[in-house]
């Protein structure tokens, strides 16, 4: 992704908030797959490595812009994360000294986290419900 490149942001109402992590997760994939560097969440990319001492330095600076680019991407990615979470202060997620892979994985850590314990305390609550003469229990698979 070049330095150029404009980032998106979304209009509030799509930002992060508290109740549309699906739709927002789905949108920022489709822009890093688009953008090819959706490797930088799923882990599929990593940064390349240093080259062997006495490397000759063409290679190594060959190297070098490698990385480079790899960190330019990478804080692509996480200042795209940021710029689209509604209030980034509260959300709880630590940037700094984080590959934009930790940065996501701590936002599915804590919003996949929350949503299946709602799963599991609707299922668990439904039988309870009564709508006329049928339970709800009886309408669960």
């Amino acid at each position: 992704m070049g330095t150029n490149d404009k980032l998106p942001i979304f209009p509030e109402s799509q930002q992060l908030g508290r109740h549309n992590w699906q739709d927002w997760k789905e949108r920022l994939i489709a822009i890093f797959e688009y953008r090819k560097i959706y490797g930088h969440i799923d882990g599929s990319s990593t940064r390349p490595l240093d080259t062997s001492p006495g490397a000759e330095p063409s290679a190594v600076a060959a190297a070098v812009a490698r990385q480079e680019s790899w960190d330019d991407d990478d804080v692509a990615v996480k200042t795209i994360i940021r710029l689209n979470i509604v209030d980034f202060p509260s959300s709880g997620v630590v940037t700094a000294g984080k590959t934009a892979r930790e940065v996501w994985d701590q936002l599915v850590a804590r919003r996949e986290r929350k949503d299946g314990r709602l799963g599991v305390t609707l299922i668990s609550i439904l039988p309870s419900f009564v709508v006329g003469s049928v339970s709800l229990a009886t309408s669960v698979p």
